[in-house]
């Protein structure tokens, strides 16, 4: 939580919903992939303008987490005491994908809504661009950083670059 400052901000009405509720309900009983949504560590980070929204969400600790041995039965595992965040994207009703703070490394915490990418940023980059070459003239799209997160509309894959207030490069990695 120390990389995203979005999370540091006061909680606000805005930053629940009945769908959201509902999802975190069923993620904490997921059964061999539990994940219980640390209270108060909810933000809206995003929201299109055909309405699909972004949630950041800190997930807590787990120290020992249920999982599936291949039989009838069920172990119960001790796991590092490891915080975890993740954007959740998706319309009104669902928030389908998943990406982890973990993710941030390589550039890999994106969360998907059909063509719109939710890309989850720590603390100093401004701006993400997406460049896409392939089939036809290469052309680029670039989202200004709100919240820790990048909303691009992104129906091909590319390169994603993040960029620092200076304009440089900080990470470049694939998009898809």
């Amino acid at each position: 939580m120390a990389h995203l400052s979005v999370l540091r901000r006061p909680a606000t009405q805005a930053d629940s919903s009945p769908a959201l509720r509902a999802t975190l309900t069923r993620l904490a009983h997921g059964g061999c992939e539990s994940l219980v949504a640390d209270p108060g560590f909810t933000r809206l980070a995003a929201v299109t303008r055909d309405g699909a929204r972004a949630y950041i969400v800190a997930f807590k600790p787990a120290g020992c987490v249920p999982h599936c041995t291949g039989t009838a039965r069920m172990c119960i595992r001790p796991l590092p005491r490891v915080e975890t965040v993740a954007v959740l994207a998706g319309g009104v009703e669902n928030f389908p994908a998943i990406a982890t703070l973990a993710d941030l490394e390589d550039a890999r915490a994106v969360a998907a809504n059909n063509s719109w990418r939710f890309v989850l940023v720590p603390d100093g980059v401004v701006r993400v661009t997406l460049q896409i070459t392939g089939s036809g003239k290469p052309y680029a799209i670039t989202a200004t950083v709100r919240n820790n997160v990048a909303v691009l509309h992104a129906p091909k894959p590319g390169t994603m670059l993040w960029l620092n207030a200076a304009g440089r490069t900080v990470t470049r990695a694939p998009l898809y």
